[in-house]
């Protein structure tokens, strides 16, 4: 491969690696909002029912609501360990593809 088809493989490499850490900023901050929310979900779940979170007790988590809040954070969190993962693996791909040129 040529210096410069090799530079702009490269660059592109970088552009897919800061479209991706961009994206996991983003589902990190939509966590933060998300626990707010859910915070907010939970509080009124409690104040429906009448009771508060027991560990053991799981009468709070039939409330639709608070269900779907927690359903939805599982969700963020699997995206930001997949986006985590697809990351890692893409910089540990370039990496070894920047040693493999340089020998």
């Amino acid at each position: 491969m040529s210096t410069t088809r090799t530079s702009q493989a490269r660059r592109h490499e970088d552009d897919k690696l800061a479209a991706l850490t961009q994206a996991q900023t983003a589902v990190k901050r939509a966590r933060t909002v998300w626990r707010g929310w859910a915070d907010t979900m939970r509080q009124e779940a409690e104040a429906r029912h009448g009771v508060g979170y027991i560990k053991g007790d799981l009468a709070i988590l039939e409330d639709g609501e608070y269900g779907d809040a927690l359903d939805l954070g599982t969700k963020l969190d699997q995206a930001l360990i997949d986006l985590t993962a697809l990351i890692d693996h893409l910089w540990h791909a370039e990496q070894t593809s920047h040693t493999d040129g340089a020998r």
